[in-house]
């Protein structure tokens, strides 16, 4: 998986140019900004410089994917110092909402199902939000609490575990993102049981705050 901005209607080469004199973003925004659809792309990729620059290639693991990272640059030593500083942000992120983290806020959220709301952090209350837009936009097709339904397969069984006639349904039950009680400090999940999954929405989060970090 390539971290870069994918144009939506134009093809932009695979190049993250680090602009001078680029002012770093406060906190909310720079959340919300690497998750607006609507950017400009020339306020994050640019290509105006390149010819005088070499590209240089990073690689590393993440998610359960191998990613390349293609930074612009006269030296590697200055493209290396910028892929440290992303691919970190990638694994803070991956640390923070993974499902498979028993210390992640995501696993924090699912144990208190059906409890106490569990407080949250600006980042966290803007990336539910976004997962209320795309829930929103895709007429509740989207819907991050369908993490519940996971436990109807097991892929790392031999052979693998699928679901038994009528599994799902009872599944579904838990899925329900708008019963979620949620502010801008705190969230609960008010039935035992459910359970909220971000794997749709944070791999594209983490590849535009890469993306956004270089830039910076």
């Amino acid at each position: 998986r390539r971290l870069e901005r994918r144009p939506q209607d134009r093809h932009v080469p695979p190049t993250l140019v680090v602009a001078a004199g680029r002012r770093r973003q406060p906190r909310a925004r720079a959340v919300l900004g690497a998750l607006d659809p609507g950017r400009r792309l020339e306020d994050v990729l640019t290509s105006a410089h390149a010819a005088a620059m070499r590209l240089h290639r990073f690689e590393f693991r993440a998610m359960a994917s191998t990613h390349e990272l293609w930074l612009a640059a006269r030296e590697r030593a200055q493209a290396a110092r910028v892929a440290r500083a992303a691919i970190a942000d990638v694994g803070r992120i991956e640390a923070k909402y993974s499902r498979y983290r028993d210390g992640s806020v995501v696993s924090a959220i699912n144990r208190a199902a059906g409890g106490a709301p569990v407080a949250i952090d600006e980042e966290t209350a803007a990336l539910l939000a976004y997962a209320d837009a795309c829930h929103r936009a895709s007429g509740g097709r989207f819907d991050v609490t369908s993490g519940a339904l996971r436990r109807a397969w097991d892929f790392r069984r031999s052979p693998p575990r699928v679901p038994e006639p009528g599994e799902i349904e009872a599944l579904l039950a838990f899925v329900d993102w708008r019963a979620v009680e949620r502010d801008e400090r705190s969230v609960r999940l008010p039935r035992a049981g459910m359970e909220i999954d971000l794997g749709g929405i944070g791999k594209e989060y983490a590849a535009d705050r890469a993306a956004t970090l270089c830039l910076e």
